[in-house]
């Protein structure tokens, strides 16, 4: 008997999470636990942490008969999964505490399994930063502003007004404004003027995941970590946690 089987109607999504997740870190965890499975990772230099939360209730079928953790070797495993079609599903299955298995599914079933790896603490405190602005933003609108300044050395939020959010990139003389006028900022709050520097790569390889989502809550502050989070129709939840640069 496996430790767990559970089914996810859209192939496509999940090894889409894998993959976003896989751009980040080479290693990762899976959770699988009684209401919710857990995706989450810690890149090599602790710089970021993404996090894919997805409920029971996403999943066609749910079959947990106890908690389980499998490291994921995610270079090896996006390497090995096709690409999905549209209309695949795929089934995990849990064998073991060393091995879990990958079925993707539509006329024809393509089975891949893998070893368990034993992968690095991903706890980060988020709970115990004071966070001094928190905003509300259409997520194509971040996902857009972030390509824009796409091959800058890092970008710089300043948030000083409730009335928008500057992103800036120094290095290529530019700037994008996002601001309630235009419709693409829905709520500021800016407890303290904040500014604070952020990797552009770091933010772009989150950005295409952004697209999946109408709106996101962004939070920051000077010298403090850029929190992203934001939730898909199944309701899904990400969030993304990435250091200021030095």
């Amino acid at each position: 008997m496996s430790l767990c089987r559970v089914v996810h109607p859209n192939a496509k999504k999940f090894v889409a999470f894998l993959h976003v997740v896989g751009n980040i870190a080479d290693e990762g965890e899976l959770l699988i636990g009684n209401d919710k499975a857990v995706i989450k990772a810690l890149d090599p230099a602790r710089i970021s942490l993404i996090e894919v939360i997805i409920p029971s209730s996403t999943f066609i079928e749910y079959e947990v008969l106890r908690e389980v953790s499998i490291g994921l070797n995610l270079s090896s495993l996006v390497k090995s999964i096709p690409k999905p079609k549209k209309a695949d599903k795929v089934t995990l299955t849990v064998v073991s505490d060393e091995f879990y298995e990958l079925i993707l599914e539509d006329d024809v079933k393509r089975r891949y399994r893998f070893r368990s790896i034993e992968v690095s603490p991903t706890e980060v405190p988020e709970l115990d930063l004071d966070f001094k602005v928190r905003a509300t933003i259409l997520s194509s609108a971040l996902r857009d502003a972030i390509k824009d300044l796409e091959g800058s050395e890092g970008i710089e939020f300043v948030a000083e007004l409730t009335e928008f959010l500057l992103l800036k990139a120094p290095d290529l003389n530019a700037q994008i404004k996002l601001s309630k006028a235009s419709g693409s900022l829905i709520e500021l709050d800016v407890r303290e003027p904040s500014k604070s520097t952020y990797d552009a790569d770091y933010l772009t390889k989150v950005a295409d995941l952004l697209s999946a989502s109408d709106m996101l809550e962004l939070s920051y502050g000077s010298e403090l970590p850029l929190s992203i989070r934001f939730k898909l129709a199944d309701d899904t939840l990400v969030k993304y946690l990435l250091a200021p640069k030095a």
